[in-house]
């Protein structure tokens, strides 16, 4: 379900928000909250204060974590009548010595108490003014004097907020610290409450003055409940700890990096997220690139050193790496530690170093080296695969490539010539006869020349310029020139978008403008302008939406349509959902069956997307029912098309609600209702409910039924040749082999095998060689024939494509080969043996190296979701699924 999401402040929070503002938005941290609040608690009547000291990284929380406790302090009775908080900005510039400190505690007093105290909010500003007037370094025992008299009239004891104390130190005279220190432990009406980014060596030293002066408050690495907290308040979005994991991995539990990714997600799923990463860094290239620009030339060089090695490194790696000398560049790591930028791991002899900000690198080497992408790429894959599988396969990519394909183009000029005779008469004047005869017959290149002829002699009128143009675009559309057709429409819009209709036309140019602006919206979506696209459409609704022409009303339910699948492709779900509505809402009692259609195809584009949140399979499914009873007896084909894909949705939906006899009663009556129709698209939704039905007899353990079911999918449709259906084929002997292994037959599955890679070796789709190969491998083990095993293993990984669910089979079948004997050192040396494939089952090398008890060097992400396969490896075996689920109708025709 999607809540509301709540803009939390990554870099300022309290600046400029209500106190009720940030208590809603604090959703982490609140056992770090509550040790800070009772040290404050035990210092409301105590002779002598505890000063305290968060410490975290960069982007932990450290401000918000003090901005929330200021807002307790002030809303709370238990502390609002003892204490008060004074909250320094969050970079002291103004402060270079003690007196200076004090003088801006009174300017941050006055701001304070300006609503709860005027008069002497006016007098602090005053006193401040006078002291700033005539400063010099003696007055700063009258400073502090004025800040404990005003604590006195307020009978409160003031909580001094202020940040990054090790930077402020460093910036301020010598006698700063034991200053500081004098007044903090003999005066109990001020208390310091600070943060640092490290636990910085003066903390540690007895010679300085902050030694054992601070109660320490550690910000650890969010938890992946954490992490599912912020994400949710802040993207909205209602996800599970095991679909977080992958971006607490990412932002290594940082609360900042993980706002950044939640705010970029907005409506998208975790899956969609994890793919679209390296968008997400570039949004923020100047957020990254300006911690570089900040840093001092020999720290850069060191950081740079640090991100590009993009691994917990030695001191010597990184001097290696930096082209410095070790001393110098133990002193820039130093610093880099002292500024949190850079984290130690190990003690001794093994200390290594690591960015803290785990994105830096991956934004690094994305920038430098685009190959490096390659390994962050494979990464996320693995990552989704591995936690996010079934959102994965609900995310199917098969029944969205063609979202954008669209015939309303020809078929729009084939109508007009067909049905306005009057304008056979204009075309057989003499240029158009020709030209319609050339488009009609497939010579294009002929037309278009007839054309380019036609626009450059002398001015056209009106009605036969609009036809010529029309002819090009139907040429470009057929060659392929998808640029060019859209220059074209701009110029034709640019020449009559504005036209008002003229009485001797025979033609009314709404029409031909709709048509332009409706057909330059789709030809954009199908070169991936989406943007562009969506604004086209919406431009030419905003215009041209309420034209009563009936010759338009294909042409807007089209855009309505198209709008929407647009729209849903941008991520912008709600405005997706309105447009399939507005389809259904102005068109539904059109007559026509083309518009029937698109409003049939626009009701199950709404159930699917409404199918992605849980909270909405109900209405998803009474979607689908409606569609279903309003063209369910219409005999058309594309109508009985979209008939079929809403009972095999509305199957899926009844299935995630766990009403599995409905599921099967839908997609047997897909078959039922089919029965009549042989067109491809059509057939291709009935063999996917037949594959539904198998998949389903699975999961309740009716293994025999669910061969039954895929062995007369196959005898059914196994001589057609379409592509689509012949690949929908090949899933079925996919299916039937996992079934077969698991009606403990591994004979037969190995004939299924051989029949999957001898007949479908030959689609786009490579992957029916890599699943053929994968089961023979399993069968073999199954056998216990542990060489053939082996064997068939090695075919399987040259067959192996780095795809999201072919990874996750990798790790099955690595996880089955060992547990039948093969040594995790051969199916390492195997794994590793093409650089090309090893990448994205680096977590699974990993973890077999660790298996076989040797020592790994590799990003510490790549250990920790090795840690989770071993994990895996060691509970239980997941077994596979049997077939992908078709989305929702989302392809205009």
């Amino acid at each position: 379900m999607t809540q509301p999401a709540r803009a939390i402040r990554k870099f300022n929070p309290g600046t400029g928000q209500s106190d009720a503002e940030l208590v809603r938005q604090f959703v982490v941290r609140e056992k770090e909250l509550e040790v800070a609040l009772d040290i404050l608690r035990s210092n409301i009547d105590a002779p002598c204060c505890q000063n305290t000291l968060v410490v975290a990284p960069r982007g932990a929380g450290k401000t918000m974590l003090l901005a929330r406790i200021a807002a307790e302090l002030r809303a709370n009775d238990a502390f609002s009548q003892y204490l008060l908080p004074v909250r320094f900005m969050e970079e002291s510039f103004e402060a270079y010595d003690i007196g200076e400190f004090w003088l801006e505690a009174l300017f941050h007093l006055a701001l304070e108490v300006e609503s709860s105290a005027p008069d002497l909010a006016t007098e602090l500003r005053q006193s401040h003014q006078e002291l700033c007037d005539h400063w010099r370094p003696d007055l700063a025992t009258q400073a502090l004097a004025t800040l404990l008299d005003a604590a006195d009239q307020l009978d409160r004891r003031l909580v001094l907020l202020v940040e990054n104390l090790a930077d402020l130190c460093r910036d301020v005279d010598d006698d700063f610290g034991w200053a500081l220190r004098g007044v903090l432990q003999t005066e109990p009406r001020l208390m310091l409450l600070s943060s640092a980014t490290t636990r910085f060596q003066e903390l540690d030293d007895a010679s300085e003055p902050f030694f054992e002066l601070f109660r320490f408050v550690y910000l650890k690495p969010l938890d992946s409940a954490a992490c599912l907290r912020l994400w949710q308040t802040v993207s909205g979005n209602v996800a599970s700890e095991q679909a977080i994991r992958p971006l607490e991995i990412f932002t290594g539990g940082s609360p900042r990096l993980l706002v950044m990714v939640a705010e970029f997600a907005g409506h998208r799923s975790l899956p969609q997220l994890m793919d679209e990463l390296v968008t997400l860094i570039d949004h923020h290239t100047e957020y990254f690139r300006g911690h570089l620009e900040r840093l001092p030339k020999g720290e850069k060089r060191v950081y740079v050193a640090i991100i590009d090695l993009w691994q917990p490194s030695s001191t010597g790696e990184i001097a290696q790496r930096a082209r410095m000398d070790v001393r110098t560049t133990s002193t820039c790591i130093g610093r880099l530690v002292g500024r949190g930028m850079v984290s130690l791991r190990g003690s001794g002899s093994r200390k290594r170093y690591v960015a803290t900000e785990r994105l830096y690198s991956i934004y690094y080497k994305l920038r430098r080296e685009r190959d490096e992408a390659t390994v962050v790429r494979n990464l996320i894959r693995f990552m989704v695969a591995f936690y996010s599988r079934d959102e994965l396969i609900a995310m199917s990519e098969d029944f969205v490539r063609g979202a954008w394909e669209s015939t309303a183009v020809s078929k729009g000029i084939a109508g007009v010539l067909a049905d306005e005779p009057v304008f056979v008469d204009v075309f057989e004047s003499g240029l158009l006869p020709p030209l319609k005869k050339a488009v009609r017959e497939g010579r294009f290149e002929e037309a278009l020349t007839t054309c380019e002829r036609a626009l450059s002699g002398p001015p056209l009128p009106p009605v036969i310029m609009w036809r010529v143009l029309w002819a090009k675009a139907v040429c470009f559309d057929a060659v392929g020139d998808y640029d060019g057709e859209v220059a074209l429409y701009d110029d034709f819009l640019q020449r009559y978008g504005a036209r008002s209709p003229a009485e001797d036309d025979a033609l009314p140019p709404q029409i031909v403008v709709i048509w332009a602006w409706g057909n330059k919206g789709a030809i954009l979506g199908r070169l991936g302008k989406t943007d562009d696209a969506v604004a086209t459409l919406r431009e030419l609704l905003r215009t041209w939406g309420d034209c009563k022409l009936a010759e338009a009303q294909e042409h807007l339910a089209l855009a309505h349509l198209n709008l929407g699948v647009g729209l849903e492709e941008l991520g912008d779900i709600q405005s997706a959902v309105d447009a399939y509505e507005a389809v259904d809402r102005r068109f539904a009692d059109a007559s026509d069956s083309r518009i029937q259609y698109w409003v049939a195809t626009a009701l199950v584009n709404l159930g699917a997307v409404l199918s992605e949140e849980r909270d909405q399979w109900p209405r998803a499914i009474r979607t689908y029912d409606d569609a279903i009873a309003r063209f369910g007896n219409v005999d058309h084909s594309d109508l009985q098309r979209s008939v079929a894909m809403a009972l095999f949705n509305r199957g899926v939906a009844y299935e995630h609600l766990g009403d599995q006899q409905s599921a099967m009663a839908s997609w047997s009556e897909v078959v039922k209702r089919s029965a009549g129709f042989s067109n491809a698209g059509t057939i291709s939704v009935v063999v996917n409910a037949k594959l539904a039905k198998a998949n389903g007899l699975a999961r309740a353990g009716s293994y025999g039924d669910a061969h039954a079911e895929l062995g007369r999918i196959v005898h059914e449709f196994g001589r057609l040749e379409e592509d689509g259906v012949r690949a929908l084929l090949g899933r079925a002997l996919v299916a039937r082999c996992a079934v077969e292994l698991d009606l403990g037959r591994p004979a037969d599955a190995l004939e299924t095998c051989a029949t999957l890679e001898r007949g479908f070796a030959d689609l786009r789709d490579e992957r029916f060689v890599w699943y053929a190969r994968f089961h023979a491998a399993r069968a073999h083990f199954a056998l216990g024939d542990i060489e053939q095993g082996r064997a068939a293993f090695d075919l399987a990984y040259q067959a192996f494509t780095p795809t999201g669910r072919a990874v996750h089979q990798l790790g099955l079948l690595v996880f089955e080969s060992f547990l039948a004997g093969v040594p995790a050192r051969v199916l390492a040396d195997t794994l590793s043996s093409a650089d090309d494939r090893a990448l994205a089952a680096i977590p699974v090398l990993v973890a077999l190296l660790q298996e076989a008890g040797e020592d790994v060097r590799a990003p510490e992400e790549f250990f920790e979701v090795a840690a989770d396969v071993r994990a895996s490896w060691h509970k239980h075996r997941v077994p596979p699924v049997l077939h992908q689920t078709p989305r929702g109708a989302s392809a205009t025709e």
